[in-house]
Order: C-alpha cells, then sequence, then structure tokens
C-alpha cells in the first residue's frame, strides 16, 4: 500500500495542492502582520539663498516605520477561515484518493490470489483427467470399452489443460494488474 501511495501521480499532485493550500494560510495570515521598514536619507541643499555667502545645509536622517492594518483583524478572518476550509477539503481528496488506491491494490491482490488457487485446482483436475485417460486407454487396449469412451476422456484431459493453460494466463494478467495498481508499471 505505501508503495502505491507513493508512487501514484495523482497522490503526489494532492500532495503539493495541500501543502500550496497550507501557504496560502501564512500568506492571508500575514496580511494582517504589521509592516516594518528602515529608512535613511541624506539632504544636502542651501537653506540660505539671501546672501552671498555659499552657505549648504547637509541633513541626515535614520529612522523605522511600522505600519499596523487595524481593518484586518476584521477583513482577513474570514479570508484564514476560508483558507483553512481548503486545506481541509485537500486533505479529504487526498483521504479519499487513498481508500480507492487501497480499494484496487486489494482487489487485484484477491484476484490475484483467485487465479493463483485456481491454478492449483486446475493442476489437480490435469492429473485426475490424465489418470482417467490412462484408465480408459488401458479399458479400451483390453477391448472393454468402445471408441468414443476413449474419445471422451481424451476430450476431458485436453479441456482441462486448455484451462489449465488459460488459468496460468490469467496468473500472469493479474499480476500485472497487481503491479499496476501497485504504481510499479
Amino acid at each position: 500500500m505505501s508503495q502505491a501511495f507513493a508512487n501514484d501521480h495523482a497522490m503526489k499532485k494532492l500532495r503539493k495542492q495541500t501543502e500550496l493550500a497550507q501557504n496560502d494560510i501564512r500568506l492571508t495570515r500575514a496580511v494582517s502582520l504589521p509592516d516594518v521598514s528602515l529608512y535613511a536619507s541624506n539632504t544636502l541643499a542651501r537653506p540660505i539663498s539671501r546672501t552671498l555667502d555659499d552657505m549648504y545645509n547637509n541633513n541626515w536622517n535614520v529612522g523605522l516605520a511600522v505600519f499596523f492594518p487595524l481593518s484586518s483583524f476584521y477583513k482577513n478572518n474570514h479570508n484564514v477561515k476560508a483558507s483553512k476550509l481548503a486545506v481541509t477539503l485537500r486533505r479529504n481528496e487526498e483521504e479519499q484518493k487513498m481508500q480507492k488506491i487501497r480499494v484496487g491494490v486489494r482487489t487485484a491482490y484477491l484476484r490475484h490470489q483467485e487465479a493463483l488457487n485456481q491454478v492449483e485446482a486446475l493442476k489437480l483436475s490435469v492429473r485426475q483427467a490424465q489418470e482417467n485417460y490412462r484408465i480408459m486407454q488401458n479399458r479400451y487396449l483390453s477391448q472393454l470399452v468402445i471408441l468414443t469412451d476413449l474419445l471422451d476422456a481424451n476430450s476431458v484431459r485436453l479441456n482441462v489443460e486448455l484451462q489449465l493453460t488459460n488459468a496460468r494466463t490469467r496468473v500472469i494478467y493479474t499480476y500485472y494488474q497487481l503491479q499496476k495498481a501497485c504504481g510499479c508499471l
């Protein structure tokens, strides 16, 4: 299951969407945080222009500005709640996808087990059909049964062998279905 969760592209996409929704919560909360800025300036001017003397005024300013939006307390709460709701929805989508993956893997596993059990049962049927054909062949050679009984036994044997071959191919098919469900293919 963990391999299927790790390899599924839709799960990876849903995880990234959940992370983005969590980032949206932080971004909406950031709107209500204060803005802090540091500034510095230098002003070189001629303040006195009435005299003929060349006088300059050099001013240096350094400051810290803090801007705190009070309206964000009222307006931003709804946006934060909407962002939290979006995260909850994304997590629910992840859970639903995980359940679908669990069901898919479990179904594929059960089908593969059924195919393996069917092969084992058909192996026994093949042995029984071969033994029945051998007995009919001995009886036919002893002239105790007619040719149609021998042909019927041969037909049953061939039919069971064909079913066994089909069951073996179904095992291979269900194995690859299981691998696909686990995300290995």
